[in-house]
């Protein structure tokens, strides 16, 4: 293999050029994603249309130039191998030409022969496919973990465990594959054989009448030929539904980790108050008796962990189940009765979580009538301000601003930001 790669270092500037190429086209096909998620985040909700346009244009032109980079460096890949194969079987054929009778009859003419047809076909093979594609995955695997790093940390560690249980399990099928490809390779050597001995010895076989026996000969071994191809074959096809049953079990060990884990909490807390919809806990922070003080912080953990294990549940009844019980213990506190605590707090977190203070308020007098109307209107306004730009619903844009008669600086033209600068 050193002596193979040998035959690369002349055309290392070369070789250097496609894989900074390919590095660009694999960085631009990784920026795409993010623009659409610009596009549906913060152009459509904002109704920006020429947001939307700017973003797509810039996506049609990394989607250009990703295109021009690969079909660059995929050319300069062809390049490359046709002049690293060509080379190769340039001095194998001179080193055929010096070989002694003895040796000529030690590794026989038809395995010379695949030598310089069939191996340094398969060398060429090996240089594109290691400069087209051998370069590019691994750049797209790192690039998009660098950015599931960025974007959710605990996700990344099982992508990162995953990939590196793919790539022990692909070198394993190869070390267990290449043997193979070895013995298929000796028995394509034998069809050779037998083919140039039937050509060579043509009439010795006629004037014998060994037609039959020569044919089952060569019948003998193709298909001996055919099974060890298939053989390996098989065993390197392997990778590719082992990687993705890796993949698919690391989505599965996710969810099993994420249920373990809620289930060993339930098992520790004893009660299982926690894992339902919690509705009569919030009946009884409504009339004022909680069972632990600190009921709000467990159902926080366990809504944590279940939605981010993968399972889908309810929004609306833990965020009224947190509010309830965290009102319901912070009211002593400021020596308001427990029942009224956990109302306002149930209304006022109800209204942080959803931006909306209007639906809040009338929810609060459907709930609780109109008597202390006025607490709820100021709970659910401090709700309100307090709560920022973000929301339960990743899709919903608080466009204005909330202390000012303004848009939001992502929401705002050229023109408005220059008048505010000045």
């Amino acid at each position: 293999m050193k002596t193979i790669l040998g035959y690369l270092r002349p055309h290392a500037p070369r070789v250097a050029v496609g894989v900074t190429v390919k590095f660009s086209a694999a960085v631009l096909e990784l920026l795409l994603p993010l623009l659409l998620a610009h596009i549906i985040d913060g152009c459509v909700p904002a109704r920006d249309l020429p947001g939307v346009f700017r973003a797509g244009g810039w996506m049609l032109v990394m989607a250009f130039g990703a295109a021009l980079c690969n079909i660059t460096a995929n050319r300069m890949a062809a390049w490359v191998s046709m002049d690293v194969t060509r080379q190769l079987r340039r001095d194998l054929y001179r080193r055929t030409l010096f070989l002694s009778q003895a040796q000529m009859d030690r590794f026989s003419v038809s395995s010379i022969v695949s030598r310089l047809t069939n191996d340094t076909y398969n060398v060429h093979q090996m240089f594109d496919k290691i400069q087209r594609g051998g370069i590019r995955a691994p750049m797209l695997v790192l690039g998009g973990m660098v950015l599931t790093f960025l974007q959710a940390p605990p996700l990344a560690l099982v992508q990162l465990a995953v990939c590196s249980a793919t790539f022990f399990a692909i070198c394993w099928v190869t070390r267990r594959g290449i043997p193979r490809y070895a013995r298929a390779q000796e028995a394509v050597d034998t069809v050779v054989r037998i083919i140039r001995e039937n050509a060579a010895g043509v009439r010795v076989v006629k004037a014998l009448s060994c037609q039959g026996r020569e044919r089952d000969r060569f019948a003998a071994a193709s298909q001996a030929a055919k099974e060890a191809e298939e053989t390996a074959g098989s065993v390197m096809a392997a990778a590719n539904p082992l990687s993705d049953f890796l993949l698919n079990l690391g989505l599965v060990l996710v969810v099993l980790a994420g249920a373990a884990l809620v289930i060993a909490l339930t098992l520790v807390e004893g009660s299982g108050d926690y894992n339902g919809a919690g509705g009569q806990i919030i009946e009884h922070a409504v009339e004022g008796r909680v069972r632990v003080p600190w009921a709000f912080a467990l159902k926080m953990l366990f809504t944590a962990l279940t939605l981010g294990a993968g399972f889908k549940g309810g929004e609306i009844v833990p965020t009224l189940f947190i509010g309830s019980t965290f009102g319901c213990a912070a009211a002593p506190l400021l020596g308001l009765e427990p029942s009224f605590g956990a109302a306002v707090g149930m209304i006022a977190l109800f209204c942080g979580v959803t931006n909306c203070p209007l639906a809040s308020i009338l929810l609060s007098v459907e709930l609780f009538g109109s008597g202390a109307l006025p607490f709820f209107a100021l709970a659910c306004a401090l709700a309100f301000l307090l709560s920022g730009r973000f929301s339960l619903y990743s899709s919903q844009k608080i466009v204005y601003s909330k202390l000012e008669a303004r848009l939001n600086d992502q929401y705002q033209t050229e023109q408005e930001k220059e008048r505010l600068s000045c």
